[in-house]
């Protein structure tokens, strides 16, 4: 019989705590520490013993995922933005690098074009036109 009894009077105190705690969390809206039992064990819900106040604090929680959610999802987007600003300077220090190197290539060339330029101005030196064909 005092098994029963202990039962009955701790199930009692745990609804007095679940309503307190509930009425804490209206005040305060958040959803921490709601229908936990008042043992140390927070692990376990007591939801059949306080069904109203674990419904109360469901749906606290879920209103706070919806928040968390909003959350990432913003985070997501400011992630995706900058990943789009990461690739668009990378294709711009692409472009720079191959517009580098065509400048690059073109001086290559006008240098050896130049060379050949030098190669035909001596001989355009020489008076003798036979000649020039010639060695050139």
């Amino acid at each position: 019989m005092s098994v029963i009894r202990y039962n009955i009077i701790i199930t009692l105190v745990q609804r007095e705590m679940s309503v307190i705690r509930y009425n804490m969390v209206q005040n305060t809206g958040s959803a921490r520490d709601v229908c936990y039992p008042v043992q140390h064990d927070t692990e376990h819900w007591f939801s059949e013993r306080c069904l109203l106040s674990c419904k109360a604090a469901h749906k606290l929680k879920q209103s706070d995922g919806e928040e968390e959610e909003e959350e990432e999802k913003e985070e997501e987007e400011e992630e995706e933005e900058e990943e789009k600003e990461e690739e668009e300077e990378e294709e711009e220090e692409e472009e720079e690098e191959e517009e580098e190197e065509e400048e690059e290539e073109e001086e290559e060339e006008e240098e050896e074009e130049e060379e050949e330029g030098l190669k035909t101005e001596s001989c355009d030196g020489l008076n003798d036109t036979s000649l020039i064909k010639a060695q050139c």
